[in-house]
């Protein structure tokens, strides 16, 4: 099943704020709503597929100095069916 993993944060100027310094080590990210499967936060993260990426992030985090709330991985449960009707 595919994977997505989600950053969310506190307030919607740290999501921008990490979102460009992520843009600027060539991550393939982009900011998206919060997921209703995710904890309450700001309203917006930054979503990404690539799992091996996470240890990167916070690495690049601790570095620059930038503040997120939690790093979520969400297996999607896609089912075929949910849009057919009979």
């Amino acid at each position: 099943m595919p994977k997505k993993n989600y950053i969310i944060f506190d307030n919607s100027s740290d999501a921008t704020s990490f979102y460009e310094e992520i843009k600027k080590e060539g991550i393939k990210a982009t900011l998206a709503p919060t997921p209703k499967e995710i904890e309450k936060c700001c309203g917006v993260t930054i979503l990404f597929e690539d799992e091996k990426e996470i240890e990167k992030i916070k690495k690049l985090a601790e570095i620059k100095a930038l503040k997120y709330k939690k790093i979520y991985t969400i297996v999607q449960d896609i089912n075929p069916n949910r849009l057919k009707f009979s």
